[in-house]
């Protein structure tokens, strides 16, 4: 995994961006969803809150960086569907913020232990 740092995210973000402009130039897709792993669910969080496109897609974000201001403060204005998936010893698996974050927006939980 990259290292977990706002310059990381922000490089992915400016990447992925751009490749989903092109997508959506080439093809008008009657649906779309938002999946992100790891530092990829902070980039996914980014473009569902930013992105009129996927302002309510449906999104899954797995072992999300929770408890970070790179994951939780782009998710929290986030409107579509969201899964969450994660493990208690995950080091991001901050049950504190899960709960803060359930306070900002109502989403779906697997925690495995």
């Amino acid at each position: 995994m990259a290292e977990a740092s706002a310059e990381t995210v922000a490089e992915a973000l400016q990447e992925s961006r751009q490749a989903l402009l092109i997508g959506l130039a080439e093809r008008d897709y009657p649906e779309l969803a938002v999946l992100g792993k790891s530092l990829g669910a902070c980039v996914a969080a980014h473009l569902a809150a930013e992105m009129p496109e996927l302002a309510v897609a449906p999104a899954a974000y797995l072992t999300p960086l929770v408890g970070t201001p790179m994951f939780d403060t782009p998710f929290a204005t986030t409107r579509g569907p969201a899964y969450l998936a994660l493990g208690t010893a995950d080091r991001y698996g901050d049950l504190e913020a899960l709960k803060r974050l359930k306070d900002a927006r109502a989403y779906d939980l697997t925690l495995i232990e």
